[in-house]
C-alpha cells in the first residue's frame, strides 16, 4: 500500500480530526469519507492498538507509515464493501458464521481460542470486523476477478519454457547424521554399521547415538560438513569428527536422482500460478479504478501530508 501513501503528518497522532470537505458544519473524529461513508480515526486507532501492542518502540516516523497503510486499507475495505452492497452480493450472515468456524477450527477448543484472544489483546468484536472485511475481499475476487480469468493452454506453455527451473527438482543426496557421546564407541559404530547397515539395530545397540536424517541438492551441501562428505560412497560411513563441539559422522543413505516435471504433470501446478498472478494484476486494476472514481474527501490535516494521486478526487 505504500505505492499510494507517503507520510502522516504528527498531527494525524495526537489531533481530533475535523473534516474539511467544503461544508459549512465541521465533523468531529472523522479522518475520511469514501463515497459520503465516514472512516472514524478510532478505527485506525483500534487497528494499530491490536497489532502492535507487542512491538518494539517505534520512532515518530515508523508510527506515521503504519497509520497511513491502516487509513489507505479501510478506504480500500468500504470501497469493496461498497462494490458488493452496489451489485447485492454481500456475504450473508450464513457464510459469514461458516468462515468463524473454520477459523476457529484451527484451534484445539473454544477455551483456548478465548485464552490467545485475551493474550493478544484482541476483542472477539474485533475478530470479527477482520473476518468480515477478508471475507468481503474474498467475495470480490470470487465474483468480479474470477471470471475474468481464462488460462489458454498457449499460456500454460508459455510459463513452463519460461520457468523450467521450478519444474527441475536437481540430484540430492539423503544423509543420516550420527551424534555420538561416548567417544570409545566410535569405532564400534562404524564396524556395527559395515556389518548391518541397518539404523533401526544401531539406534538399538547404541541407545546413546542420536541419529538424525536430511537431505541436500548436491551442491549446497553446507561448508561445514564437507569434511565428512569428501569421497564418501553410497552407505558408507565416515570417520567420526568434532565438528562445531559435536563429535559426529556421516552414512550416504541414498542419492535421489534428478526429476523434471513434464509439462502434463505440471499443468496444474502452472495453472494455480498463472491465476494467482493474474487475479493480483486484476484486483490491481479492479482498485485503480475505483479509488480514481470514488469521490474520497480527505481530513484537512491529512490533505497535505498523503499522496492522493491514486485516491481519485480529494475535496
Amino acid at each position: 500500500m505504500s505505492i499510494f501513501l507517503k507520510k502522516i503528518s504528527l498531527c494525524f497522532l495526537f489531533s481530533i480530526f475535523l473534516i474539511g470537505c467544503g461544508t459549512e458544519k465541521k465533523e468531529h473524529g472523522i479522518v475520511a469519507k469514501v463515497n459520503g461513508e465516514a472512516i472514524y480515526f478510532s478505527d485506525v486507532q483500534e487497528r494499530y492498538d491490536s497489532q502492535n501492542i507487542f512491538d518494539d518502540p517505534k520512532t515518530l516516523e515508523e508510527v506515521e507509515e503504519i497509520y497511513a497503510d491502516y487509513t489507505l486499507d479501510l478506504i480500500i475495505h468500504t470501497l469493496i464493501r461498497q462494490e458488493l452492497e452496489k451489485n447485492n452480493i454481500l456475504p450473508e450472515a450464513k457464510e459469514l458464521e461458516d468462515a468463524e468456524k473454520f477459523l476457529r477450527s484451527n484451534y484445539p477448543d473454544e477455551e483456548t481460542f478465548n485464552e490467545i484472544c485475551l493474550e493478544e489483546y484482541i476483542t472477539l468484536e474485533n475478530w470479527r470486523k477482520q473476518v468480515s472485511l477478508q471475507l468481503n475481499k474474498s467475495k470480490l475476487v470470487e465474483k468480479f476477478i474470477l471470471p475474468q480469468i481464462k488460462v489458454a493452454y498457449a499460456d500454460a506453455e508459455n510459463y513452463y519454457k519460461n520457468n523450467m527451473q521450478e519444474f527441475v527438482f536437481a540430484e540430492k543426496y539423503e544423509y543420516a547424521f550420527l551424534y555420538n557421546t561416548s567417544q570409545e564407541d566410535k569405532t564400534k559404530i562404524r564396524r556395527a554399521w559395515q556389518r548391518n547397515k541397518n539404523l533401526a539395530q544401531l539406534k538399538e545397540k547404541f541407545p546413546k547415538l542420536d541419529i538424525f536424517i536430511s537431505k541436500y541438492p548436491k551442491d549446497l551441501i553446507p561448508a561445514s560438513l564437507t569434511r565428512l562428505t569428501k569421497n564418501l560412497k553410497l552407505t558408507e560411513i565416515s570417520e567420526f569428527k568434532t565438528i562445531d563441539g559435536r563429535n559426529q559422522a556421516l552414512i550416504l543413505l541414498k542419492i535421489h536422482p534428478q526429476v523434471i516435471i513434464t509439462p502434463v504433470e505440471a499443468y496444474p501446478l502452472i495453472e494455480e500460478a498463472i491465476i494467482e498472478q493474474e487475479t493480483l494484476d486484476k484486483y490491481e486494476i479492479w482498485l485503480d479504478t475505483a479509488l480514481k472514481s470514488a469521490d474520497i474527501e480527505i481530513s484537512d490535516l491529512l490533505k497535505n501530508t498523503f499522496s492522493f494521486t491514486h485516491l481519485g478526487r480529494n475535496k
